[in-house]
Parts: C-alpha cells; structure tokens; sequence
C-alpha cells in the first residue's frame, strides 16, 4: 500500500468530510405569466374572431358548436378554456411539472390563435 493511503491518512480525510452536506439552495421558480397570458389571448383571439365573423354572416364551422352562430356556447367555452388552463398549469407548477404547464400555455395560445388568424381570413 503507498504510504499515502495510510489508515491515519484516512482517518484523517474523513474527519475533514462534513456529516451533514450543506442545504441545497433552492431553485426558483419558472414565472407562467408568458405562457397564461399567451394562453388567455389565444382562446380570447378565436373568441373574438368568431363574433366577428358571426355579425359578418358567417355560421360556425365546428361541429361540436352545432350550426349556425352558437354565440353563447363559443363564449361559454373559451372562457372555460380561458380561465380553466391556467388553473390547471399553476397546479402542473406546484407538483413539480413546470415545463408542463408552460408548453400547455404555450399550446393552448397557438391553439386559439391559429382559429383566429383563419377567422380573420375567411372570404365570401
């Protein structure tokens, strides 16, 4: 054995190592308000675009609304959509899943505002 890793040598590494390692520092938290506020406008844009296209004549497309021009289950469900996500993404960020809930807002944005820029393009 090298004199180097003699048992008094060791001894006396290990009475240099701390028992307890030092408190981890804590990690901050990811701030959601980009990705809610991008959520919100997106469903608000396709919202809006939609209204606008009604008082234009046009009738929903999406058969999930029914026919026609559904104004108050458009509204009723993008303010659902509008004020339920980010609930649902600051109970992603509590648990721990903060990318989650920032690619949900993200998503949930471009979900409404890909409608809205199609809404505003629709021609007789």
């Amino acid at each position: 054995m090298p004199a180097v890793f003699t048992p008094s040598y060791l001894e006396a590494l290990a009475a240099q190592v701390p028992d307890d390692p030092p408190p981890a520092r804590p990690q901050a938290r990811p701030s959601l308000k980009a990705p809610m506020a991008t959520a919100i406008a997106g469903q608000a844009a396709d919202a809006a675009s939609t209204l606008y296209n009604f008082s234009r004549g046009f009738g929903e497309s999406n058969g999930v609304y029914g026919g026609g021009q559904p104004t108050g289950r458009v509204l009723a469900t993008k303010a659902a959509i509008g004020l339920g996500i980010p609930l649902l993404m600051r109970e992603l960020a509590r648990e721990g899943h903060p990318t989650v809930a920032k690619w949900l807002g993200y998503g949930t944005g471009v979900a409404g505002a890909v409608p809205a820029a199609i809404n505003l393009g629709a021609r007789r």
